[in-house]
């Protein structure tokens, strides 16, 4: 109906729905191999990417326009994306089990410190002084801990003269 209101093609119609729907699914696809990136699975990433572009995105639209035509192949192309992303959660299920699927964070060899303090100008030389001994802790040199604890100190500063706490400008 609305097809033949505005003298578009029906066809036009359900090539458009179907890419917008293939849409939504290389995003997402895009979301979960950025994550994997983000969490170093790299190797995850390049091999969900390549799923889907090298191999679905070249056989599936031959094989939906042999099957169904024109039809068949638009189709295809909004099915790849989709079908990539469920044989990659898939195979992450069986390859690292329930537990870890699939945010994979278990082995994360990052040691995270968290300083938590109320920022105050009393408060920036003890961020700076902790800074510096969780960086020695971890075997850098003393020249390294010591510009990170400057740059900690320094940017606590200048937060608390942007929000008015300090003055530095003899205002």
């Amino acid at each position: 109906m609305l097809a033949t209101t505005f003298r578009v093609c029906p066809i036009y119609v359900l090539i458009r729905g179907k890419l917008s729907l293939g849409m939504m699914f290389c995003s997402m696809v895009s979301l979960t191999t950025s994550y994997y990136m983000l969490i170093d699975h790299v190797w995850l990433s390049v091999g969900i990417t390549v799923l889907k572009d090298g191999v679905f995105y070249s056989v599936l639209p031959i094989l939906g326009s042999v099957l169904l035509n024109d039809t068949g192949m638009w189709a295809a192309f909004a099915a790849a994306p989709l079908i990539a992303l469920a044989l990659s959660f898939l195979f992450i299920r069986i390859r690292f089990g329930k537990a870890r699927f699939p945010y994979l964070l278990d082995d994360s060899s990052t040691d995270i410190v968290v300083i938590e303090d109320t920022l105050t100008p009393e408060s920036c030389a003890q961020l700076s002084e902790r800074v510096d001994a969780a960086i020695r802790e971890r075997g850098c040199p003393q020249a390294i801990a010591a510009k990170a604890a400057l740059f900690a100190e320094e940017i606590g500063l200048t937060i608390l003269e942007k929000n008015g706490v300090i003055c530095t400008h003899g205002g």
